[in-house]
């Protein structure tokens, strides 16, 4: 699903709606099937490492401000995993999978957008930081050894936090710490 929300905040703030959305999908999971559902940086909610769901926002500016926000929401909720590419089975799962039945896509809906809605309305009075507090907590990959590609670059350290607008911070072997606003994260197994 995509939601247009219309925050009034600098473009540079919403970029935050990833990870708010975020918490918003796991606690939904979490609240209505019992599942441990963890983000994984920046925006895909997984089970057991698995991904399960994916977020993806887009702004459309005027000026230095957000006119408005298109988040989209994909939830694997009642998929087959057969139906699945081959290259995608292993590292995806839905929740028909995981609670070994289907599940009632409205009543998820309406959950999903009550969480939406909530840390929303938090993020737009200016308690990013209490929303970041809970990210933080979900976070499946903080402390990990990850490898990242990021724009035309790769490299691999320590995940050690997100900053104040959601970057990732990466300590690197040298002891300097890398920003990563956008890219993909590979949790590295243990050497």
């Amino acid at each position: 699903m995509s939601l247009i929300l219309r925050p009034k905040v600098s473009l540079k703030d919403a970029s935050k709606l990833t990870l708010t959305t975020s918490v918003a999908a796991a606690r939904t999971i979490q609240k209505l099937y019992h599942l441990k559902a963890q983000i994984k940086w920046p925006n895909d909610v997984q089970l057991d490492g698995k991904k399960v769901c994916g977020i993806l926002t887009e702004a459309v500016t005027r000026g230095k401000t957000a006119d408005f926000v298109v988040v989209g929401i994909g939830v694997n909720a009642n998929v087959d995993l057969t139906t699945l590419p081959p290259s995608l089975r292993g590292s995806s799962t839905s929740l028909k999978r995981e609670l070994q039945r289907e599940i009632e896509r409205e009543e998820f809906l309406s959950a999903l957008l009550n969480e939406v809605e909530r840390y929303y309305n938090a993020f737009t009075r200016g308690k990013f930081s209490s929303v970041l507090k809970e990210w933080r907590s979900l976070c499946s990959h903080l402390d990990s050894q990850v490898k990242v590609t990021s724009f035309d670059e790769t490299f691999e350290g320590q995940a050690v936090d997100v900053d104040e607008n959601g970057a990732l911070l990466v300590k690197l072997k040298d002891g300097t710490t890398q920003r990563v606003v956008s890219g993909d994260v590979t949790v590295e197994p243990i050497k």
